[in-house]
């Protein structure tokens, strides 16, 4: 029988454009002891037309390494945007489940920041 993840952070956050930021929607590690598991991400942000948001699940091994899933791509839009990002996967023994976003600006000189408002997890997951 599946276990059901749904985290939901409505914390501000801002993304510096161009680098990677682990997200904490309750809290950093989204699923652990766990087999397997299927969940997406959705955000809701705040970024210029045209911007470019890319997100991946990793797994944090017991040792601090990591590996790292396929990295999504989306597009902002004007106003608001929402973005999902959605991974199924397998876990090792003594590794977690995070994930991690990048903002990239369509304008190379444009650094202003995007504005993460709500970031939420669903899933299921097997032990």
């Amino acid at each position: 029988m599946p276990y059901t993840l749904g985290e939901i952070s409505n914390q501000g956050q801002e993304l510096v454009p161009n680098s990677w930021k682990t997200l904490t929607i309750s809290r950093t590690d989204l699923i652990a002891g766990a087999g397997s598991y299927t969940a997406t991400v959705y955000l809701t942000l705040e970024a210029p037309a045209g911007a470019t948001v890319q997100g991946r699940f990793y797994h944090r091994r017991a040792d601090g390494s990591r590996w790292d899933g396929p990295i999504i791509e989306r597009l902002t839009t004007p106003g608001l945007s929402f973005v999902d990002f959605t991974h199924t996967g397998s876990i090792g023994k003594g590794e977690t489940v995070r994930f991690e976003v990048t903002y990239g600006p369509d304008a190379p000189d444009d650094t202003g920041h995007a504005l993460l408002h709500t970031a939420r997890a669903r899933g299921l997951y097997w032990k």
